[in-house]
């Protein structure tokens, strides 16, 4: 799958799904964070902050809520979305997820990659 380049200097709204992986079914996080990072400069642009997921539920036949999503939306600034050295034509950023943070059931899938693109001075 090809890495998607953005412009820079446009916001960005990421979206992360929890599940259990093992039953495949939504799973409430104790905690969820993400950070954003450039990986061509090595700099963390934002580090570990801190998401409340929406979690999504509908009754059951007994009752009881049935779990249909877990989600953490995060929507990037565009500030933090611009090239970090004017000398590169692009740069590459990642955006993480973690679930549980520093706790003995963490768990993180690989960074979401994508490019910005230096625009061109006017």
């Amino acid at each position: 799958m090809p890495i998607p380049v953005y412009i820079e200097r446009a916001s960005r709204e990421f979206r992360a799904e929890f599940f259990d992986y093992t039953r495949n079914i939504p799973q409430v996080p104790i905690t969820a964070h993400y950070k954003l990072r450039c990986e061509t400069t090595h700099k963390t642009l934002i580090d570990w902050t801190q998401v409340t997921p929406i979690v999504v539920t509908q009754p059951s036949p007994d009752g009881e809520p049935l779990l249909l999503s877990v989600t953490a939306i995060v929507e990037i600034p565009s500030a933090m979305m611009g090239i970090q050295d004017e000398a590169n034509r692009r740069e590459l950023k990642t955006f993480a997820v973690v679930a549980n943070l520093n706790l003995d059931n963490e768990h993180q899938d690989d960074p979401f990659q994508f490019y910005i693109k230096n625009l061109p001075s006017r």
